[in-house]
């Protein structure tokens, strides 16, 4: 859609007094920022479900990141962005360049929202539809591990930071979850000073046998507000 500028008039009398009454209904295309096509998307090319992530590649206008497929593999993504529109490549030959085995997309950011893009892709010559729509602001894969193996397993439900002035705990809601259950978190500040939360991950563990084996790792800095105050609470959750 574009940007448009309506207004009225009104006239007042002979002396023909204009007041005029205008407003921008959206942002004009050309200026809309990279910025706004950072982020984690999740996106279907004529019915392929995927998951797309773009962020910042130091260069004027052009962006990087990777696509996964439901088969997991992760594939490089460059391209570049000039107001609300997007050509990309993704590198599905993972040979690092750009060639005819990769397929091309171009697209359309919403200038309203700037929350969906969508566009045509060119596989084999032949041009199907694509569309995608914004998830978060996080620019990483979470990492999925199980090379990591821990004999000992969790050592608590709770883990604890003490020091004189108090304490500062972690817990999960049990100790034990079904698949597919939704794993609640639960975090307390009682140090009496505020706590800065930057960097922090969280790693889920499933057991294996006798073992406890790394299966999920949390994107760096999960939470939306990374300093905790004194005496403050605070939940969040993990969607298996």
């Amino acid at each position: 859609m574009r940007s448009v500028r309506r207004g009225f008039m009104i006239f007042m009398a002979a002396g023909c007094l204009a007041l005029i009454v205008s407003a921008a209904l959206a942002q004009a295309p050309a200026d809309l920022p990279k910025q706004d096509y950072y982020g984690t998307w999740k996106m279907s090319h004529d019915g392929w479900a995927g998951t797309l992530i773009l962020k910042a590649s130091g260069q004027a206008k052009v962006l990087e990141g990777q696509y996964k497929g439901l088969d997991g593999r992760i594939h490089a993504v460059l391209g570049s962005a000039e107001g609300y529109k997007i050509t990309f490549q993704i590198d599905l030959d993972d040979s690092k360049r750009i060639n005819a085995e990769d397929q091309s997309f171009t697209g359309y950011l919403f200038t309203q929202s700037r929350a969906g893009m969508a566009g045509t892709t060119t596989w084999q010559g032949v041009p199907y539809g694509w569309y995608a729509v914004k998830e978060s602001t996080f620019t990483a894969f979470p990492t999925v591990s199980e090379d990591f193996p821990d004999p000992s397993g969790p050592v608590s439900q709770t883990a604890t930071i003490t020091s004189s002035s108090g304490s500062f705990s972690v817990k999960s809601g049990k100790t034990e979850y079904a698949r597919g259950e939704t794993v609640d978190f639960h975090m307390a500040n009682e140090l009496n000073r505020d706590v800065n939360l930057a960097g922090i991950v969280y790693v889920i563990k499933r057991k294996d046998g006798d073992a406890w084996k790394e299966f999920f790792t949390s994107a760096r800095d999960f939470l939306p507000d990374l300093t905790m105050n004194d005496g403050k609470k605070r939940d969040w959750t993990w969607n298996q």
